[in-house]
């Protein structure tokens, strides 16, 4: 990440490593950047499974997905990249106030993740998808092995983590579509009960059967707890 960070333009440079917190306005934080790298990140190692392991089902691919993008895995990489200490060297030149602003979100997972992901967006802006692709992926190849090597089960994960929260997980058939040989079912994951942060939160997910869209939907909810 610093590599890419290195090279922005002053500008870009200046915006990704500005938190809404210490901001002069909310439109010269690293917000919009953020929105954009989340997206470049997910392209980028949802091609890299996709090209790398042609014997994933469709299911496996996206809990390793969510594995490899989760907040966790951003936070980490904004650890080895040292993205906090360039927060704070550079809140430092708004005054002492942003300085201890910086300091005190600079360890915390959120700004970590977000800290990633807006470097990429701008690292995207300034030399597209082709020249980020590779530092994007050298920064995560070990976030990637990880994933592949501790595979969960989405379903038991999303039940536990909904357990702890008082609540329980739900699956509802949403439709299925293609021909008898080849059918494809879409399922929902939602979680009921629970506090009012994530009862309200449901994803989609397509499968081969019913039990591997569930897995599917599961593996995104799990993607969305993260983002929350």
């Amino acid at each position: 990440m610093r590599g890419i960070l290195d090279q922005l333009p002053d500008d870009l440079r200046s915006r990704a490593l500005t938190h809404p917190a210490f901001a002069p306005a909310r439109a010269d934080s690293y917000e919009r950047l953020e929105f954009l790298g989340d997206a470049v990140l997910d392209l980028v190692i949802t091609a890299a499974i996709f090209e790398r392991h042609p014997d994933l089902a469709e299911g496996e691919l996206s809990r390793v997905r969510a594995g490899v993008v989760s907040r966790d895995a951003c936070a980490a990489v904004a650890q080895e990249s040292e993205l906090g200490e360039a927060m704070v060297a550079h809140a430092a030149g708004r005054g002492s106030a942003a300085e201890a602003t910086a300091r005190a979100l600079a360890g915390q997972r959120n700004a970590q993740a977000a800290l990633v992901e807006s470097v990429i967006g701008a690292g995207f802006l300034v030399g597209g998808y082709e020249a980020v692709a590779p530092k994007v992926l050298a920064a995560f190849e070990g976030r990637i092995e990880h994933a592949l090597a501790n595979r969960i089960d989405a379903k038991s994960q999303l039940q536990e983590l909904a357990s702890r929260d008082g609540g329980a997980v739900a699956y509802g058939e949403l439709g299925e579509d293609g021909p008898p040989h080849d059918r494809r079912f879409r399922m929902e994951a939602r979680i009921d009960g629970g506090s009012s942060a994530t009862k309200s939160l449901r994803a989609e997910g397509v499968g081969r059967s019913k039990q591997e869209a569930q897995q599917v939907a599961a593996a995104a909810l799990l993607a969305q707890m993260e983002r929350e």
